[in-house]
C-alpha cells in the first residue's frame, strides 16, 4: 500500500475513534470463517469501534495471532494491541484451525516490526484493559470464542465491577439448535469451557446482548448481495483467506444452505454479535430473558436466579438477512475508499487555506 495512503488511513481511524467506543474482542479466529468476517466488519466501522483490544484464545493461540496480526496489517492498525491467551493442547477430533494456511508467513516478530503490539500474557492485557472502563469511559466487549480468557480473568477477579462494560456475545441456543434442529442445543462456545460461561452468565453488565443459535444459524449471505460483493477490489482480503479456509476443512461444516467461496457464506455466527451493537430494531427480534448456564451447557430460562440478557431470537421477515447483509458487504466495500475520500478533501481544503493565508501575507508585504 502507498505510504501516503497507509499516512490518510490512519489519521481517518484517529478521526473517527474520537467518538467511537473503546472496544475488545475475545476471538478463536481461525478455526470457522465467522471470526474473521467478524473482525473485517469491526475494522470497517472506526466510527463505532474504538479497537483496542484483540484477545486470541482456545489451543494454539499462536497462530490465531498471526491470523489477527495479518488482519490488523492489512487495516494498517498497528495501534491495535494483540494479546495471547494461554496456549493449549486441542481435545477436539481435528486440528481445525483451517485458515491459518493464509497468515503463517506472517510472523508476530514481523507484525511487532511494523509497529504492532503483542502482550504474550493475554489474560493480564485483558484484565488491564477492562479496568479502565468507568462511567464516562464504557467499553464494549465483543466475546466470540469459548469464555477461556474471560473465564480465567473472572474467576480470578471475582469482584471485578463490569457495570461500565456492554457486553455482546455469541453463545447460547434457547429454542433451536444447530441446522435443522428444532429444540435447544449446546453451543459449540458454551461447551467448550462451560465454567468460563457460567461466570459470564452470572456477572452484572451494564448490557448484555446475545447473538443465539436461534438467530445465528440463519445467517448466511449470498445471491445477488454476495455476487455484488464478489466484484469488488474489497472482497479480495475476504476471498483470499476464505478460499484457504474452505479447502482446508471449512467446507464440510453443516449449514441450512450451501456455501461456497464462489456462492455465498458459511453461517456468520459470530458477525452477528458484532452487528448487534447497532442495535437494529427493524430487522431483529430480541426479547430479553433471564439466562444461566447449566452444568451440562444448556442455556436456560431461569426466572429466579438468571440475569437479564437482550437475547437474539428471529429475524422479522425472510429477508432480514439479505437486507443486513447488503449493509455489512457495502461497509466493509466503502471502508477505505469513504476514509480516504474524507481525508484528501481535508488536505485539500487545508492547503487552500494555506495557500490563501501566503497570498494574504504576500500582499500586505508588498
Amino acid at each position: 500500500m502507498p505510504l501516503i495512503l497507509q499516512v490518510l488511513l490512519f489519521y481517518c481511524t484517529l478521526l473517527f475513534t474520537l467518538s467511537s467506543i473503546p472496544t475488545i474482542i475475545e476471538t478463536d479466529i481461525g478455526s470457522d470463517y465467522d471470526d474473521q468476517f467478524a473482525l473485517i466488519y469491526l475494522l470497517s466501522r472506526p466510527d463505532l469501534f474504538d479497537l483496542k483490544l484483540v484477545v486470541v484464545s482456545t489451543y494454539n493461540t499462536t497462530a490465531r495471532g498471526q491470523i489477527v496480526a495479518k488482519t490488523l496489517a492489512a487495516f494498517n492498525r498497528y495501534d491495535v494491541t494483540l494479546a495471547l491467551g494461554r496456549y493449549t493442547e486441542n481435545n477436539w477430533p481435528e486440528n481445525n484451525i483451517w485458515e491459518y494456511e493464509w497468515a503463517k508467513d506472517y510472523t508476530l516478530e514481523e507484525f511487532q516490526q511494523h509497529g504492532g503490539k503483542v502482550e504474550y500474557d493475554g489474560e493480564s492485557a485483558l484484565l488491564q484493559e477492562l479496568l479502565k472502563s468507568t462511567t464516562t469511559n464504557v467499553y464494549n466487549f465483543i466475546q466470540i470464542s469459548p469464555v477461556t480468557s474471560l473465564g480465567h480473568v473472572l474467576k480470578q477477579n471475582s469482584n471485578l465491577n463490569l457495570t461500565n462494560v456492554r457486553l455482546f456475545a455469541m453463545a447460547g441456543s434457547i429454542y433451536q439448535g444447530y441446522v435443522n434442529q428444532t429444540s435447544a442445543d449446546i453451543e459449540y462456545n458454551i461447551l467448550n469451557n462451560i465454567p468460563g460461561a457460567q461466570l459470564m452468565f452470572k456477572k452484572k453488565w451494564k448490557e448484555f446482548m446475545l447473538a443465539s443459535l436461534d438467530c445465528t444459524k440463519y445467517f448466511q449471505f449470498n445471491g445477488p448481495i454476495w455476487q455484488q460483493f464478489l466484484n469488488h477490489s474489497m472482497s479480495k482480503l475476504i476471498l483470499d483467506s476464505f478460499k484457504i479456509w474452505y479447502e482446508n476443512g471449512g467446507k464440510h461444516l453443516d449449514t441450512l444452505q450451501p456455501y461456497s467461496p464462489l456462492f455465498g457464506t458459511s453461517a456468520l455466527h459470530d458477525l452477528l454479535a458484532v452487528y448487534l451493537v447497532i442495535n437494529d430494531r427493524n430487522t431483529i427480534i430480541s426479547e430479553e430473558l433471564p439466562l444461566i448456564i447449566t452444568d451440562q451447557g444448556y442455556t436456560i430460562i431461569n426466572k429466579s436466579t438468571g440475569m437479564p440478557v437482550q437475547t437474539c431470537l428471529r429475524f422479522k421477515t425472510n429477508e432480514s438477512v439479505n437486507e443486513i447483509g447488503a449493509i455489512i458487504l457495502n461497509t466493509i466495500i466503502n471502508a477505505r475508499s469513504e476514509c480516504t475520500t474524507i481525508y484528501v478533501n481535508i488536505f485539500l481544503s487545508v492547503f487552500s487555506l494555506f495557500i490563501g493565508i501566503i497570498a494574504t501575507f504576500s500582499q500586505q508585504y508588498r
